[in-house]
């Protein structure tokens, strides 16, 4: 695990040298953003195999189970971390009053938007829409930090 988060704070340097700090961050939050879908995508649940007089197998308490719980926790800890400080860069390059004051309003509202996020994330039943929906959201927020900076 730690060789996969050093792989991409790798990529995250190498990004915002080779492209420079607007278009690789952009990059990477995608990719970051990519990678916790891949997580999701390789933590799916599968139902266990029936008997031939259809009624559920039942199996033990593997540690595979046991781990299920660990990679849906960090999927959303860290993507809706993710997301929350795209949402924070997008916000803060708004022209919308003083910079002092932007900042300040970004350092209130985050928390609480990453909590909501969180709890979003680990209330659904298939990480499926929450995870799409906060790509979507890096995306639209990366866009934006993007825009923002040509203009």
């Amino acid at each position: 695990m730690a060789s996969g988060w050093t792989a991409l704070l790798v990529s995250l340097y190498l990004l915002t040298t080779v492209l420079g700090p607007l278009i690789g961050l952009t990059i990477a939050t995608l990719a970051f953003g990519l990678c916790g879908y891949g997580l999701v995508a390789l933590n799916t649940e599968r139902r266990p195999p029936r008997n031939t007089r259809g009624r559920i197998v039942t199996q033990d308490a593997s540690p595979q189970a046991f781990g299920n719980g660990w990679g849906r926790g960090f999927a959303a800890f860290f993507l809706a971390m993710i997301t929350t400080i795209a949402i924070g860069a997008a916000a803060a390059g708004l022209p919308i009053g003083l910079p002092v004051n932007r900042v300040t309003i970004g350092a209130l509202v985050l928390p609480i938007i990453w909590a909501g996020l969180v709890i979003w994330v680990l209330s659904e039943a298939r990480l499926r829409r929450p995870v799409l929906g906060l790509c979507a959201t890096i995306g639209a927020s990366g866009l934006l930090i993007a825009v923002e900076m040509l203009v």
